[in-house]
């Protein structure tokens, strides 16, 4: 509900809308006049937005707002005594009366123009333009000018000549407002007769025309109907047309709206990224005591940290620690989730560094409690602290084990690693020392066997170094979890392929031959052709080399190693159990979001010269067939893999690109406000070459275009909000886009130099 107050305060109604349109409806319908602007009541900030109405009707029951009047399309009245003129905003003649009244304080009759004297019946007027109109209001029961008040005192005094001589009548006692009415009266309905009079002659003209070249019109009935016939069938031809044309943009609303849903569910599902559950499992005995120490405090740390990077940031923390089985009811500690971090403190500086036996400890043990915690959050780590590997011998080369079999309550690695990926936990470990190298080797076989992910390995050489590991860790599973949710994958079940990295060897005995058609697209136009013109795919038959394996997998996709005519291409399959995202239109998409941000970029630095090499690799479509699959496929490219930006305003800070910042904000203007390039990721061969791959492209205009990854308006607004403006921005005289909030960018020592 919405109440709506006029700009005096004065007046109020409650209306019922949803959108700005609907609340100046309500207004010029039932306060009269046009509205200039709205405004929030309690602080008098200016609603300008349907996005920003929806975002406060659902923070309150009842929103308050004033609607101003627009002065500009108010009427110019005076009144026939010579008052005025006023301007006055109104959208009907009922509404201008009253308000008439109210400023001129008197009863009015009715309006006429001042130019022609012409009367003013009926709300037409109100349809034309305002500007040209100076309305007189003619009050009720007085004179209409000056000169009919002389004229009335003529009348007057010449009848009361007359009555001095009669000696019957007095002037006082004559009703002379009365007359003047019945005057009026008369001479309308005299010019009402006249009118009509004179459209019956006119009328008669006509009947008298149409008389004498009726004749005329028989003759040519017959190529009428013939006319008509032929026009008959092209109206039909044109409404089938028609009705096919409406079907279509029916269509397309319907697929618009599916687009915003899914969008909506998009966003929703990147702020639960950053939600994240937390759980340190440690090696809670004597060697291990500043790492303990430390990671009661890590908590504090980090949250301050992520909090500043991710604005939807919140998290849960649990803790694991672990000795060996002498140890007994010692052997594990739990506290389980908590976002009560000084709860979590407290426990963690109770926890006392003791126990152990042999060199090795329960990791087992750890993992087991790890998989029994109760798990919520999207985004969810296991952050693993030892210095010492666990039991059984495949786990550790030479080290003294009490138990060289293997665990002695018989739990099984696979088991308690399937637990973990069948809950999406991302395992990460912290080494300290190389004796837990081979144990997390064998652990990255069991992974990459059951759904192709990895223990990921992050060196912790003091426990200064703990809260800066935990920090990036987070981070990167957050970021692993908006990627999932910018393909609309977030929640959904994955295809869970085994991992071999043997295929990056590049040897063709060991992979399978295959028939293929590779399809290679191109782009026939320049910028200003991107809105309308697609893609063109040609055909060539191929025989190409594909390993049985992926070698990597990431957030949404596996990559697989291949050999197409004697050289390296790394082939990309979605993820998704989707059929949708195994068709020839869905990689065709993603192909031609590459291909156009490719175009954009080759302009880019054609005009920005700077000391770097920044392009796209180039991308192309091929089916196998066999099975009829497709894949993408590219060069190989050796290197750091790293991402810049994603499409939902994510910058990445640490590794920030002047050059790519400002590419994002440029794509936007040289396009002409149809698209935005982000979502920029690639290879950092070194300081000065970079080769991006898998951009994102949003469009509003273009909304069924560009892949999922297109987030339409919305992607654009989130990239606005969170960019400032660098060195770059403007020397190439970008605009500021009405949604940046933040100040231009000062990059200092960083920035990339402009050479010309």
């Amino acid at each position: 509900m919405i109440k709506i107050f006029t700009s005096d305060l004065k007046n109020s109604i409650k209306v019922n809308a949803t959108n700005l349109e609907q609340i100046r409806s309500q207004v010029e319908t039932k306060l009269g006049y046009y509205v200039y602007k709205i405004v929030r009541k309690s602080d008098k900030a200016e609603i300008d937005d349907d996005d920003v109405l929806t975002e406060l009707l659902t923070r309150v029951k009842e929103l308050a707002v004033i609607a101003y009047k627009d002065k500009k399309k108010g009427i110019k009245v005076s009144t026939s005594c010579g008052d005025g003129p006023k301007i006055i905003n109104a959208t009907k003649i009922k509404f201008l009366k009253r308000k008439a009244e109210e400023l001129f304080g008197v009863k009015i009759d009715h309006f006429v123009k001042k130019m022609d004297n012409a009367r003013i019946n009926n709300d037409q007027v109100f349809t034309q333009p305002l500007e040209q109109y100076w309305l007189v209001a003619v009050i009720a029961n007085s004179s209409q000018t000056k000169q009919n008040d002389s004229n009335t005192s003529e009348f007057s005094l010449t009848f009361s000549k007359s009555n001095e001589s009669t000696g019957k009548f007095n002037l006082s006692e004559l009703k002379t407002t009365e007359l003047k009415d019945k005057i009026n009266v008369m001479e309308e309905e005299f010019e009402n007769v006249k009118e009509k009079n004179l459209k019956k002659k006119q009328l008669l003209s006509k009947l008298s025309t149409m008389s004498s070249s009726l004749i005329n019109e028989k003759e040519k009935i017959k190529e009428l109907n013939k006319k008509i016939k032929e026009k008959m069938f092209k109206d039909e031809t044109t409404r089938i047309a028609s009705q096919s044309e409406i079907d279509h943009l029916e269509a397309k609303l319907v697929e618009l709206e599916i687009r915003k849903k899914k969008i909506a569910t998009i966003f929703k599902n990147l702020a639960n990224a950053e939600k994240v559950d937390i759980c340190f499992m440690i090696d809670t005995t004597g060697s291990m005591l500043p790492y303990i120490n430390e990671a009661k405090t890590v908590v504090h740390k980090i949250v301050d940290k992520l909090r500043k990077r991710f604005v939807d940031f919140d998290l849960r923390v649990a803790y694991v620690g672990y000795r060996d089985h002498p140890d007994g009811a010692n052997r594990v500690t739990v506290f389980p989730f908590t976002d009560n971090i000084d709860n979590f403190k407290s426990f963690a500086s109770a926890v006392k560094a003791s126990g152990g036996a042999d060199e090795c400890e329960d990791v087992f043990g750890g993992l087991e409690e790890v998989s029994k915690l109760m798990w919520s959050n999207m985004s969810r780590v296991l952050f693993h602290i030892g210095d010492a590997p666990c039991h059984g011998k495949q786990f550790h080369i030479d080290a003294q084990d009490s138990y060289p079999s293997g665990d002695p309550r018989g739990l099984k690695i696979t088991d308690l690693l399937k637990n973990l990926t069948e809950k999406n936990i991302s395992y990460y470990f912290a080494e300290i020392n190389k004796s837990t190298v081979k144990m997390i080797d064998e652990f990255t076989k069991v992974l990459n066997s059951l759904d192709g992910s990895r223990v990921k390995v992050v060196n912790l050489n003091s426990a200064e170094d703990l809260s800066e590991l935990v920090s990036s860790s987070v981070s990167s599973t957050i970021t692993d979890s908006k990627s999932q949710s910018l393909h609309c994958l977030a929640g959904k079940s994955l295809k869970k392929i085994s991992v071999d990295r043997s295929s990056l060897a590049w040897k063709i005995q060991n992979m399978r031959q295959c028939r293929a058609t590779l399809y290679k697209a191109k782009f026939n136009g320049e910028i200003d052709d991107i809105k309308d013109q697609r893609i063109q795919l040609t055909e060539q038959k191929v025989v190409i080399y594909l390993a049985e394996k992926p070698f990597a997998k990431g957030a949404i996709r596996y990559a697989y190693a291949g050999i197409l005519n004697g050289s390296k291409f790394v082939l990309k399959k979605t993820a998704s159990l989707d059929p949708y995202h195994n068709t020839m239109k869905f990689y065709t998409e993603m192909i031609e979001t590459q291909l156009i941000a490719k175009i954009l970029a080759t302009k880019y630095f054609d005009i920005l010269k700077i000391d770097k090499n920044i392009k796209f690799v180039d991308v192309n479509l091929i089916q196998i067939e066999e099975t009829g699959e497709y894949y993408s496929i590219e060069e190989f490219i050796p290197g750091e893999f790293v991402k810049w930006m994603n499409n939902a305003g994510g910058l990445n800070e640490d590794i920030y690109s002047c050059a790519l910042d400002a590419f994002a904000h440029w794509t936007y203007q040289a396009t002409k406000e149809y698209l935005i390039v982000n979502d920029l990721q690639g290879f950092r061969l070194d300081e000065k070459e970079y080769l991006l791959t898998d951009p994102a492209i949003s469009s509003p205009e273009g909304f069924n275009r560009f892949s999922t990854t297109n987030l339409s308006l919305k992607g654009i607004k989130r990239f606005f909000r969170t960019h400032q403006c660098n060195h770059i921005c403007k020397h190439l005289k970008l605009a500021k886009h009405k949604y940046q909030i933040l100040p231009d960018r000062n990059t200092g020592p960083l920035n990339t130099e402009i050479t010309g």
